[in-house]
């Protein structure tokens, strides 16, 4: 069984569409006691389809408390750098950032997905600071506005991410706060790939992707996880997935006036 995560999640569009155990997705571990209708209170039925963690989202980060308040929802999306919570090797603020993020979704009786960053094309960079203070470099890159990509060769930022995952897996793992974590981490949105032609994508070994793989299945066991892509490894571990690009890049083919794209989200699913 798997969980699937169909996002549009542009904030020009301020809307992501989840649906959970509908046509082609089923959410893994669903008799599961984490799958409760109640632990947030009573959660908006018509939004919902009287299932907590399925239905329609948008960001707060992205709209306005009116339109928080007044979007039939019960799901809200957060990218968070990993700057705003790792302040050092082993050493973390979750209060100051992230906590009041969550309080405050849960206040609203909705559950929360996450996603950590290091690089989100068109802003600054969210590696902490300490990483570079040590000696990380970058790769400056122009597509989708421009940005920053680490080196995501260098070790002291693999021990970071891996001292990360776990440090919010014992923290966080079953919070009753987020219905799903997505991986991210690595790449621009987090979304596991640095395509600045359309078709070149080595910036991240595949022995990092791995290793973040098998740290989330060590540390995550209650949570459900989610990729971008269907990375083998992931995929083995009984990760979910997110298209971030539904229908925009969602389907090819005679779908997409006859164009085959091999990076578009179903046809990665498929092969």
């Amino acid at each position: 069984m798997i969980n699937l995560t169909i996002l549009s999640s542009h904030p020009g569009l301020s809307l992501i569409i989840i649906l959970i155990g509908f046509v082609v997705a089923i959410v893994s571990a669903q008799n599961d006691p984490y799958y409760t209708t109640t632990d947030l209170g009573s959660f908006n039925h018509n939004a919902a389809t009287g299932n907590p963690l399925k239905g329609f989202l948008s960001s707060p980060d992205w709209n306005s408390v009116q339109q928080l308040n007044s979007f039939p929802t019960s799901l809200e999306f957060y990218y968070v750098g990993l700057n705003k919570v790792m302040t050092d090797y082993n050493t973390f603020d979750w209060d100051t950032y992230l906590e009041p993020r969550l309080n405050n979704s849960e206040s609203r009786n909705r559950h929360v997905i996450l996603r950590f960053i290091l690089d989100y094309p068109t802003e600054p960079s969210y590696v902490p600071q300490f990483l570079i203070d040590d000696g990380l470099t970058f790769k400056n890159y122009s597509a989708y506005g421009g940005g920053q990509s680490p080196d995501y060769n260098n070790t002291n930022l693999r021990t970071a991410l891996l001292q990360f995952i776990q440090a919010f897996g014992e923290r966080y793992d079953g919070d009753t706060r987020i219905g799903f974590v997505q991986v991210g981490l690595l790449g621009f949105w987090g979304e596991w790939h640095t395509y600045t032609d359309g078709t070149t994508d080595d910036w991240i070994p595949g022995s990092l992707k791995n290793d973040v793989v098998s740290s989330f299945q060590t540390y995550f066991s209650t949570t459900p996880i989610q990729v971008r892509y269907p990375w083998p490894a992931a995929i083995d571990a009984g990760f979910g997935l997110h298209d971030d690009s539904f229908a925009y890049a969602t389907l090819d083919g005679v779908y997409n006036g006859g164009i085959n794209v091999a990076w578009f989200f179903w046809r990665l699913v498929q092969e």
